[in-house]
């Protein structure tokens, strides 16, 4: 009997202590046009910052309660595979994914139930089609399939199953693109039948006409094998594996394909890419030199002057490696001349001996700028260029209306880790207009 009263007088303390921290939100979802509610939507909670906190379902009615949640502020979204455009409480479109933190805040109340959490789902249409190996017609499964609007902006993915068929979640009536996205060894590609290895203009994709409450079939993509490209960047002289860093990939004709990242042991592989030769470049903001393969410092560099990658299908290109040894870093302030107040959003820019753009960086509101790129030794020029109002200048000191950068005295880099401060002092000056 002591123990029997124990365990009652135990569980009981608990689910008063827990009564005493918690409480939940309650809400219907409901269709737009007819009023009535929907089964089977999943309601995603989340935190205010945007971290997962729980999900439950729609009942018949399209009702829903949370589950006991800890007092604090919440969000919540939909999350419908049935045909419906998906929301972020409170009515903001959030396709499927969407940033959280956006959300109107749901305020969670000691052991009370924060009711009229509702959506209104507008019924949407729907993408639907099959991915198949283009030399064997075999459909191919878990693979993504990207929709985004005709200006390229990402709204939402969907895999395919066994059988490589795939339909959408529910999208707004309108026109749409849609691309592959794959790590298997395929050629990505943007409908229809463009190649897309990894980023191209999605303006030249066909048009998709979504229509609200239909599916909008045929969307299918046949991919051919491709080749790869990988390797690993190292810092030079520790070997120390560099993780971040971005190999930029191009064609001979400097056209930009893909920029697969390293990862903690410092190694990168590229999506699958056309047969062909390309070029690559490091790029970073972590104080390293940029280098173009192999071996080739790169620092507004020709790309075809590096060393060509030839790639063949269905293998990987391997050893394709970079060593990359610290750079000096550039940055400063610029102020108003007389009044020193620091002047927000005026480009510096650092040109090389022969007169060449390197980079520029823009101020901030405290005047501050920073170079990204890192600088080896040489000789550079530093100029300031604006449409504010104020008299433009070349290092040091000297006005620039009009003038060639390297007129200006050089800024002399000796030894990599560095930091030089550029500082610039503008007068205001006078406008012609006509």
């Amino acid at each position: 009997t002591g123990v029997a009263l124990f365990i009652l007088f135990t569980c009981s303390t608990g689910l008063l202590s827990a009564a005493a921290t918690t409480g939940t939100f309650s809400g219907t979802i409901t269709d737009r046009d007819t009023a009535l509610g929907i089964e089977g939507v999943l309601v995603n909670i989340s935190h205010s910052n945007g971290d997962w906190a729980a999900s439950v379902f729609t009942d018949a009615s399209g009702a829903y309660t949370s589950p006991a949640l800890p007092v604090g502020d919440y969000v919540a979204n939909t999350l419908d595979l049935s045909g419906y455009v998906n929301e972020l409480y409170d009515d903001i479109p959030c396709y499927f994914y969407c940033e959280l933190t956006a959300g109107t805040i749901i305020t969670v109340a000691v052991g009370t139930d924060n009711s009229g959490i509702d959506f209104e789902l507008e019924l949407g249409g729907r993408i639907a089609g099959t991915v198949k190996d283009a030399d064997t017609s075999i459909g191919l499964g878990n693979l993504l399939v990207d929709v985004l609007d005709p200006n390229g902006n990402w709204l939402l993915n969907t895999g395919t199953d066994g059988s490589g068929a795939y339909t959408s979640a529910g999208l707004p009536p309108g026109i749409y693109r849609a691309k592959t996205w794959n790590e298997l060894g395929y050629i990505n590609e943007l409908y229809d039948d463009i190649s897309c290895p990894n980023w191209c203009d999605y303006s030249t994709g066909d048009d998709i006409v979504v229509v609200a409450g239909v599916t909008t079939p045929g969307i299918d993509f046949e991919l051919s094998r491709g080749g790869r490209i990988s390797g690993v960047v190292t810092e030079d002289g520790t070997g120390t594996p560099l993780e971040g860093v971005f190999v930029d990939l191009f064609t001979p004709t400097e056209e930009f394909i893909s920029n697969p990242s390293t990862a903690s042991n410092g190694s990168y592989l590229s999506p699958a890419l056309p047969p062909g030769t390309y070029f690559a470049r490091t790029w970073n903001d972590q104080g390293y030199l940029h280098e173009l393969y192999d071996d080739i410092p790169c620092l507004g560099c020709f790309i075809p002057g590096g060393s060509p990658i030839v790639v063949t299908e269905g293998s990987t290109t391997t050893d394709i490696d970079f060593s990359l040894g610290k750079g000096a870093q550039i940055s400063g302030a610029v102020t108003e001349d007389g009044s020193s107040d620091p002047i927000d959003g005026i480009h510096v820019e650092v040109w090389s001996s022969s007169g060449q753009l390197l980079a520029w960086a823009p101020t901030d509101a405290s005047g501050d700028y920073a170079i990204s790129e890192s600088f080896g030794a040489g000789l550079y020029f530093v100029k300031t260029w604006n449409d504010l109002g104020y008299i433009n200048e070349l290092h040091d000191g000297m006005p620039c209306a009009f003038c060639v950068a390297t007129d200006g005295t050089p800024l002399v880099i000796s030894a990599a880790e560095t930091a030089y401060e550029v500082d610039f002092s503008l007068s205001k000056g006078g406008l012609i207009s006509g």
